[in-house]
């Protein structure tokens, strides 16, 4: 039986949003910017943790999220893919003392929840979540440009 319309334009998004979420995910873990451009220098109130430190610290998370993510051929795979990462960046929270990058990462834990969580009723048939997919899209490569800038990643 063909797909209805609806549902065709709901995986559309699904995958659009996955993507997104790989692309902007691979692009934001590169090496982060050398001490001389400042990105590296430990700012006061920071218990001495260095940009880059926390950086690292949050990185290798988003990575395994981009590629955790783009293997997934379901909904309901990359949501439990996006809780994993939200639960991981959270765990992950206590050790980050750097402000700025602190700053950067609580968006990023709430909105890998809220993506999981909406791919996770739309994998269930709540086709509502469509229209939440696409806002929050926008609201993830927001929040993942952000730590991108933080940590002097293009």
């Amino acid at each position: 039986m063909p797909a209805s319309p609806r549902r065709g334009a709901r995986n559309g998004a699904v995958a659009a949003l996955l993507l997104v979420v790989a692309l902007l995910a691979t692009g934001c873990t590169g090496a982060a910017a050398p001490a001389s451009s400042g990105t590296a220098v430990d700012q006061p109130g920071d218990a001495g943790q260095s940009t880059a430190e926390a950086c690292a610290l949050v990185a290798s998370t988003i990575a395994d999220v981009g590629s955790g993510v783009s293997e997934q051929s379901d909904a309901q795979a990359a949501a439990s893919a996006l809780a994993d990462a939200s639960a991981r960046l959270r765990d992950t929270q206590p050790q980050i003392t750097n402000d700025a990058v602190a700053a950067a990462v609580v968006p990023l834990i709430e909105l890998y929840a809220s993506v999981g969580d909406a791919m996770t009723a739309m994998a269930a048939g709540d086709a509502s979540k469509l229209d939440d997919l696409a806002g929050l899209s926008a609201d993830m490569q927001g929040a993942l440009g952000r730590f991108g800038e933080v940590c002097g990643v293009s």
